[in-house]
């Protein structure tokens, strides 16, 4: 027989503090994690360059080779190229595959002779002129699954991908690296417009990942280790003379003190989590190109850091073998260098270099399942029938628990109703309430939501429960969060007042028992997230009118939203009234605030004037943002694909002849209104394709949230969203 000695008394302690089977045997894997968990030291060599559209002259093979400390080769290198392409052909339709295959030769030239063929390129990923190479050593191939790729545009509208970034993930053995490659707004004063990109990124950027067996939906924050490089564009709050006078001083204490993102990282505004080496060498941005020289004084560009690396350590290792938590001893990451390569003179920046020794863990399957089985065995001995109760407390905005209203279960009873209110919720809509639930019990309490009689979902599609399930210790509190999402894609049964917030979950509990707690909210019937059929049957505003009968020959021809918001744009003017079509690069910025945006969207609703005063562009950001917001776009999702297939103006007009009344008066209305835009383009600064891809993205939207179309690229899409609308501009 086996001997269970060693575990029996720890089981005799699990059994009196009510632990559940899955916690103890967590614990327990968790403590002799020593015995089936090999740790080992990998070198990842990582390097940014931002090319300024320059063709591959200079030798980069010192660029690899830069690191002081590096007494061998780095079992992988990392390059993150920006700018490769800085044509107009390459930032209308993200084709720059000529330097792109250029750059990539050059750059495995170099590689191959650095390692003597020793490495070979993993993996390829490029968002317009941001590129991301991979290279490993071919003896650790095999060692790296699960591999997956990603892009979050940031540029003009939040789309284009002249700014943004990519990134690839993988599991090394058992532990998740992600590299990412970025390049965030430029010029000094767009401080918060680049906190704004980290921030948009960070919340964006999903991997898709899938073993065979397992599924998972991947946040940057997600992997063990995060290794985020680029041009940043953070500058130096200095002057060009007071910051030259430092580098020469090689006063780099002063220049980090004036440094944007130093700044912005003590402040918790961007970045906050991440670490940054040491930077003991001059800034990197701006030389003159082939020269020693910086060249920024003229138009007044200080000589800056733009160039950077930093990362992230996650605490719990998610890899291909489960979560589980690395020996603390264990040394995460070690950065070894952090430079830039000088001799390299090609572009206005120098490449920077980065050197890490990061510790991944490698698990032994046939230990591990020994292990467990040992474990798993040990614990059959030990019996427990007890039975869990649950107590919620709902929290309030306050952060404080209310302990007024009453919780828990009567042991007699099988169910008890709970409330969650979230009040008036409006569109676009994020609102979170929190709930906190308490195993009032003496034995561990397991739960999970199920889905209702009937039903396959847990809860309606504007709901979002988490954690979906768990365990509980005796007297252990664990917080829900309950986070209602209001958008384009599930705002139409609300906003015709077919569907209400209102939702009751079940959360079923081993024993039996189960818990009902009740959603509820009070919806403001918005014209965003709207559909044009159903706009046209409010000839008042929608907040407090009804809206006419479907047959109804009292409807609009197009909804009056649209209208109010381009007879503003006509009455109004930057410098004079009724000018407002010679308002230079109209619907080209996008400076609103969100306030100044929903108070245009609040006077739409309930039938008010503008605010006085306010910006015509503004305004025109409004309609832009109430067409991408509209449920159906104004050409259906059905028309989509064959859209993008038209190659013709015959082929064009043939569509819209498809259209139902309502759409094809909107789309045509809007046309009339962007050919009287073209006829001040002297004024105005807009072009017919400046207009037509800004027009494209909100008129022309795919049903498939995640495509672009039937076997269609995003690059190639956009152009051909851009070749549609073009020919209704045209003055002929």
């Amino acid at each position: 027989m086996e001997d269970f000695h060693d575990v029996t008394i720890s089981l005799e302690r699990v059994n009196s503090s009510d632990l559940r089977k899955d916690d103890w045997m967590e614990s327990q894997m968790q403590s002799r994690i020593g015995e089936y968990l090999v740790t080992e030291s990998r070198s990842i060599w990582v390097g940014t360059w931002n090319v300024n559209g320059r063709r591959p002259n200079d030798d980069v093979a010192p660029w690899f080779q830069s690191s002081p400390n590096q007494p061998k080769l780095a079992s992988m290198y990392c390059i993150g190229l920006q700018e490769l392409d800085l044509s107009v052909e390459n930032f209308m339709t993200g084709n720059s595959n000529s330097l792109e295959g250029l750059w990539i030769a050059h750059i495995s030239s170099a590689i191959q002779r650095v390692t003597s063929g020793s490495h070979s390129l993993l993996i390829i990923k490029r968002l317009v002129g941001i590129l991301l190479l991979i290279f490993v050593e071919n003896s650790i191939k095999s060692d790296i699954t699960n591999i997956a790729t990603m892009e979050v545009p940031v540029g003009i509208m939040g789309v284009m991908g002249n700014k943004g970034a990519v990134a690839v993930r993988m599991d090394w053995c058992d532990t998740s690296i992600c590299i990412l490659n970025c390049h965030l707004n430029a010029h000094a004063e767009a401080v918060e417009r680049r906190n704004q990109d980290h921030m948009e990124i960070m919340k964006k950027a999903t991997f898709y990942v899938s073993d065979g067996e397992v599924e998972r939906n991947l946040k940057l924050v997600d992997h063990t280790y995060l290794i985020w490089m680029g041009d940043l564009n953070y500058r130096i709050n200095l002057s060009y003379g007071q910051a030259l006078s430092c580098i020469q001083r090689e006063d780099w204490e002063s220049l980090l003190a004036a440094d944007q993102l130093k700044i912005q990282i003590a402040r918790q505004l961007a970045f906050t989590s991440f670490i940054e080496g040491p930077i003991t060498f001059p800034p990197t941005y701006k030389f003159s190109a082939g020269t020693t020289n910086y060249s920024g004084e003229a138009k007044g560009r200080t000589p800056s850091w733009c160039d950077r690396v930093l990362w992230m350590v996650n605490e719990r290792a998610m890899g291909k073998s489960g979560t589980f938590t690395v020996p603390t001893e264990y040394p995460k990451i070690d950065q070894i260098s952090y430079g830039a390569s000088w001799e390299i003179l090609g572009s206005d920046h120098r490449p920077v270099f980065s050197l890490f020794n990061l510790g991944t863990v490698r698990v032994n399957g046939t230990s591990k399942s020994r292990i467990w089985s040992y474990l798993h065995r040990a614990w059959d001995q030990v019996e427990n029938s007890q039975r869990p109760l649950l107590k919620f407390r709902p929290i309030l905005e306050n952060g404080i628990v209310d302990d007024l209203i009453p919780m828990g279960i009567d042991p007699n009873r099988k169910e008890i109703r709970n409330n969650i209110d979230f009040g008036i919720v409006e569109y676009p809509a994020v609102v979170t309430r929190e709930m906190m639930v308490i195993n009032a019990g003496n034995v561990p309490a397991r739960f999970q939501f199920v889905p209702k009689m009937n039903s396959k979902s847990i809860c309606q599609p504007w709901l979002q429960v988490a954690p979906m399930g768990g365990s509980l210790r005796p007297q252990g509190e664990l917080k829900l969060t309950f986070t209602i999402t209001i958008n384009n894609w599930n705002a139409a049964p609300l906003n015709s007042r077919k569907d209400q917030l209102e939702d009751i979950l079940i959360l079923h509990l081993d024993g039996n028992v189960d818990y009902f707690i009740t959603i509820t909210g009070k919806y403001q019937v918005s014209c965003f997230g709207n559909s044009l059929s159903e706009l046209v049957r409010y000839p008042g505003a929608i907040r407090y009118s009804e809206p006419l009968p479907e047959g109804s020959q009292s409807k609009l021809q197009l909804p009056k939203e649209i209208w109010r918001l381009i007879n503003y744009i006509y009455a109004s003017g930057v410098d004079q009234p009724g000018m407002g079509l010679k308002t230079p690069h109209l619907f080209m910025t996008h400076n609103s605030t969100p306030a100044s945006i929903l108070a245009v969207r609040d006077s739409l609703d309930t039938g008010t004037d503008f605010p006085s005063g306010m910006d015509v562009r503004t305004v025109a950001e409004t309609l832009l943002k109430f067409l991408e917001n509209l449920s159906e776009p104004v050409i259906p999702f059905i028309f989509y694909d064959v859209a993008l297939q038209c190659r013709t103006f015959s082929d064009c007009r043939q569509l819209l002849a498809k259209l139902d009344p309502i759409s094809y008066n909107t789309f045509y209305y809007l046309m009339a209104f962007l050919k009287q835009l073209l006829q001040f383009s002297a004024d105005n600064k807009l072009t017919p394709e400046s207009l037509a891809m800004v027009f494209s993205r909100v008129l022309l939207r795919s049903g498939n949230k995640n495509s672009e179309g039937e076997g269609v690229s995003s690059a190639v899409a956009m152009k051909n969203r851009i070749d549609f609308i073009l020919p209704f501009l045209n003055p002929n």
